[in-house]
């Protein structure tokens, strides 16, 4: 800036110089009303001092893209710049370029050189106006099936499983053994509500008071390797990926105490497990979807769980603590609760879409549990999710209370259309304790 023509002819001080600041503060207010918007911004040798510089990544944090401002930035000069030359001389190179297109996520070209543009041959979108028919089927064609476990004596699942798990609940230092020397572990927090519990009311409703208590503050900050939350950090990334029986079991001390029923009712959990190939020989992948009980709160969570698991080795440390199998991988999720509702065997319904169904803006929004009383709302906790969101259907149609829905889906073979035609034939002559 200091060598710009139009400063040097109109006798300006450049910023960083005594008694400039009034000049500088027009100077960067007409930048920032430039039309069309910044396409390529240059901070490159510009000899600024003061302590208004861009020099870090704090401080570049103050042009990053937010709302309708730089983000049409197609190229960025950081040449000279010590947030580049830094980086560079520590051999940090390709993490500044990855941070700097993480940051600036319109970037095509950086300090002179294009960004390599990943793509993948995924069909692109019709541009043709013919209107697409609106899906009408309210069965999918392929039925939830029950736990999926092929190649491999059940028993041995089963075994390990029970024994991870009481482990696992109980003395976690008991399961450094179970882990093989090169092992990796990870849990992620999904700390989002499931959609189905959101409608259902999961979190809110009297019969499940615990779920106020649960927290996500332990799960956050001891090592969550969720990737949205943790930005493509690669230290991070990296640090949270934990190898070996004794790192693994260290930080699994560090997370909330946990319950999980796995003796109980078997239908809160769902397994998968099926041989893969592994190197020359063969390992096992196995799957377990289920829920367990935050024992401080009392609180109930859903998880997916993940286990590469191999035949222990004669000798090895997992063989010589009497597990038959050595776990390579272990990959964990903990998300809001959903209910097992979810992978229940049987035909999957699928909520078809009509031009009839879809609310008119402005218009109230769906009929949920949590519109019913809290006696009622607990009333319903104890019905098969599929039979509760017939009642709730009924409850937000007719009006009718949570008993009198019950009754009249009991009476009518919980079939919701035959249940709403027997409702308007006998409206008329129900009491006013029948509905809401």
């Amino acid at each position: 800036m200091i060598e710009d023509e139009l400063v040097k002819k109109y006798n300006l001080r450049p910023p960083g110089y005594g008694g400039t600041s009034r000049d500088a503060a027009v100077i960067f207010k007409l930048a920032s009303q430039l039309k069309p918007e910044i396409q390529s911004l240059s901070l490159a040798n510009n000899n600024l001092t003061g302590t208004l510089l861009i020099r870090d990544k704090k401080e570049i944090s103050m042009i990053v893209p937010r709302k309708d401002k730089m983000i049409h930035l197609r190229e960025l000069v950081l040449t000279g710049n010590p947030i580049r030359e830094l980086a560079y001389k520590n051999g940090a190179g390709a993490t500044y370029r990855a941070d700097m297109v993480r940051r600036f996520t319109s970037l095509e070209v950086l300090d002179q050189e294009p960004i390599t543009q990943i793509s993948f041959d995924a069909p692109q979108p019709s541009t043709s106006h013919v209107p697409v028919e609106k899906p009408t089927a309210t069965v999918f064609p392929f039925e939830m099936g029950p736990s999926f476990v092929t190649g491999v004596d059940g028993a041995i699942v089963s075994k390990f499983l029970t024994r991870f798990f009481n482990a696992f609940d109980s003395q976690r230092d008991l399961l450094m053994g179970a882990y093989d020397s090169a092992a990796t572990f990870s849990f992620s927090a999904n700390t989002s509500i499931p959609a189905r519990a959101r409608v259902v009311g999961f979190h809110s409703s009297p019969a499940m008071p615990n779920q106020r208590k649960l927290d996500w503050k332990t799960w956050l900050e001891t090592g969550s390797r969720n990737l949205i939350r943790i930005g493509g950090d690669p230290q991070k990334t990296l640090g949270n990926l934990h190898i070996g029986g004794e790192q693994i079991v260290k930080v699994l001390g560090n997370l909330p105490p946990t319950r999980h029923d796995i003796g109980g009712p078997p239908e809160k959990f769902c397994l998968d497990s099926f041989p893969v190939p592994h190197g020359q020989s063969m390992g096992l992948l196995l799957t377990i979807h289920g829920e367990f009980t935050e024992v401080s709160s009392g609180g109930i969570r859903s998880f997916d769980r993940t286990f590469m698991l191999v035949p222990a080795p004669e000798g090895s440390r997992a063989k010589l603590n009497g597990w038959d199998v050595a776990i390579l991988s272990d990959q964990w999720i903990i998300r809001g609760y959903s209910s097992h509702e979810a992978w229940k065997p049987g035909p999957l319904l699928v909520q078809a879409t009509s031009q009839q169904s879809q609310p008119a803006p402005g218009a109230a929004q769906p009929f949920s549990i949590t519109n019913l009383p809290a006696d009622q709302q607990a009333a319903l906790a104890s019905l098969p999710e599929a039979q509760r969101n017939l009642v709730i259907e009924v409850c937000g149609r007719t009006g009718l209370n949570a008993k009198f829905a019950v009754d009249c889906l009991t009476g009518n073979a919980w079939d919701l259309e035959r249940a709403i035609a027997n409702f308007n034939q006998v409206k008329s002559s129900l009491s006013r304790d029948a509905f809401l």
